[in-house]
């Protein structure tokens, strides 16, 4: 309910389509965001993908149970044992839901994906995902 438009409901299990999700306005203290949950678990890439139809500016954050975002300015910090799925509509070149009818399938191109885990950050301001410092890997004696 933080976001400024939150998913009410929606159908997991489709692609998006023309009234698969119900959107209501939230409490606003994220702008531009529309916040999903269990994400993975119940499959709900193709509703926040019909909310990014309905939304193109907006940023879709599917958060996996376990997981969560920490807000800090502009700044996204995931952390969690699942992932967080980004999904920004405004590189959008084709959104046909206007033309769409009830129960239709809408088409959408050009929405940017990222699959971010524990340790990655997210800027909202430049829409853009940040890695962790990368680790060296190593191996121990006996497994060379």
């Amino acid at each position: 309910m933080m976001s400024k438009w939150m998913i009410i409901s929606g159908e997991s299990s489709k692609p998006p389509n023309v009234g698969g999700v119900q959107i209501a306005p939230g409490m606003d203290l994220f702008d531009g965001l529309i916040i999903d949950t269990h994400f993975s678990q119940r499959g709900r890439h193709g509703r926040l993908l019909a909310a990014i139809a309905h939304f193109p500016q907006a940023i879709g954050i599917g958060l996996d149970e376990r997981t969560a975002v920490f807000v800090k300015g502009n700044k996204l910090r995931i952390v969690g044992d699942g992932v967080v799925t980004i999904m920004d509509g405004s590189s959008v070149t084709i959104n046909d839901l206007p033309y769409r009818g009830d129960g239709d399938n809408v088409g959408i191109a050009g929405v940017t994906v990222n699959v971010l885990p524990d340790g990655y950050q997210y800027d909202i301001k430049k829409r853009a995902a940040i890695p962790p410092p990368l680790k060296k890997i190593r191996f121990a004696s006996n497994d060379v």
